[in-house]
């Protein structure tokens, strides 16, 4: 009987812990936004994060939106995609039972953005 408490418990905790994407993989990225000439506006995701250069935080689970804008100049748009990263999933694989597989799938920590900066050269 007490060796099923142990074999619970460790399910469990396999369970609330989750797989390899939760554990290693952040749930925030940092962004480098830069632009020639300096001084541009920026804007991710409709609220304003501030003027180049800039260093920001954002969600590396979601698609981000980011504009650029210099005035007198059109504004620059990128839109970016949380990516699947298979190192990852290929860890899930190894866990006892396959429970990183779940974990990490209904909450989506296999994907993260690979974008690390974004460089704005406006013309002159």
């Amino acid at each position: 009987m007490p060796h099923r408490h142990i074999l619970l418990a460790c399910l469990l905790g396999t369970f609330t812990l989750g797989g390899c994407g939760s554990m290693l993989s952040a749930d925030k990225r940092k962004l480098s936004i830069t632009s020639s000439p300096a001084g541009a506006r920026i804007t991710i995701n409709g609220a304003p994060r501030g003027v180049t250069p800039a260093t920001v935080e954002v969600d590396n689970r979601r698609a981000q939106n980011v504009v650029v804008r210099l005035d007198g100049h059109q504004p620059a748009r990128a839109h970016l995609r949380p990516q699947l990263n298979p190192k990852y999933l290929v860890l899930d694989v190894f866990t006892p039972l396959f429970s990183g597989l779940f974990v990490d799938g209904a909450k989506g920590t296999w994907r993260e953005l690979n974008a690390r900066g974004i460089h704005v050269k406006f013309s002159e």
